[in-house]
């Protein structure tokens, strides 16, 4: 009996330090070892898709302070009652423009726009799907896979902007802004700055790869610097100054990242038409970064019109 019970014993302690090994490996992994340029793996990236879909989805049914207006649903409700005005749920009259005969919420993006946008990007995705369905390696499967999820969600998203099913909140100041770019957002950037790290790691040396930890360090920041700059939307006072003054260290914290990770690529082996990739990647990427600062930043500073 007391020999079964020791065996009962030692098993249980074999499992529980199995156990802990495990999780101490995977702890290990996430923080403390290099990246290799692997890539992310493809089911992620499609279980990342289908929670955007859901969770645009979910904003739409919601009542309450986070209660969205879709502009096609309000443009249907003029129509049916022969008004040429729209307004929101509380009969608010809203500001609007005209774009090729369609009355538009002044938080829409151009219909002409959209449709641009959403051609460029389902281009962009199936040159990354015959890059997937063609290449022998498994790294480059990987990356490709991670730029076509970015490419894909952007897709969508101009799809539905082009529906007119965007998803526009109301600000304190009484304008709209749209829910559905931040949620895009927040579920491509990270994506793609593991994407700099990760091609950052393919091309230099095994020494020169970052931390992991590093690199969820910057996801998170992007995180943060969304849901602060979100926020600003719907705070004044001193309240508002925080939340912008944190989203923009976020912002340059992550900027100035990137950058070094550029510089470091830029001085690997790399042959002439590699780095004059990188080179347009890294001119592509800031600009895209900096012009939604540098817009706000001028609405602030009352330079334009909202």
């Amino acid at each position: 009996m007391d020999r079964h019970a020791s065996a009962s014993t030692s098993s249980l302690g074999s499992a529980q330090t199995q156990t802990h090994g495990k999780n101490a490996s995977w702890v290990t992994r996430l923080g403390k070892t290099r990246i290799d340029g692997t890539g992310v793996q493809l089911a992620h990236l499609a279980i990342l898709f289908l929670g955007f879909a859901f969770v645009t989805e979910w904003f739409r049914g919601s009542d309450g302070a986070l209660a969205t207006i879709t502009p096609r649903v309000l443009r249907a409700q003029a129509a049916a009652v022969h008004g040429t005005n729209l307004t929101s749920p509380s009969g608010v009259v809203l500001r609007t423009y005209m774009d090729h005969e369609v009355v538009r919420l002044e938080a829409e993006v151009c219909g002409s726009v959209s449709l641009m946008a959403l051609t460029v990007f389902a281009v962009c995705a199936s040159i990354g799907l015959n890059d997937i369905a063609w290449t022998s390696s498994d790294s480059r499967r990987r990356v490709s896979s991670t730029v076509m999820y970015i490419t894909i969600v952007a897709c969508y998203t101009h799809y539905l902007m082009v529906q007119g099913n965007d998803l526009l909140l109301n600000s304190i100041e009484g304008s709209y802004y749209s829910l559905l770019r931040y949620l895009e957002w927040m579920f491509t950037t990270p994506v793609l700055l593991i994407l700099v790290f990760q091609l950052h790691g393919l091309v230099c040396t095994p020494s020169q790869a970052r931390y992991r930890r590093e690199m969820w360090g910057i996801v998170v920041a992007d995180e943060v610097m969304l849901v602060t700059g979100m926020l600003v939307n719907d705070t004044e006072g001193m309240t508002r100054m925080m939340l912008l003054g944190a989203s923009f260290a976020c912002f340059f914290t992550i900027i100035g990242t990137c950058i070094g990770l550029f510089r470091e690529v830029l001085d690997s082996e790399l042959t002439r038409g590699d780095r004059a990739r990188f080179v347009i990647l890294a001119i592509a990427k800031t600009i895209c970064w900096t012009s939604f600062p540098v817009v706000f930043v001028a609405k602030e500073l009352q330079l334009i019109d909202a």
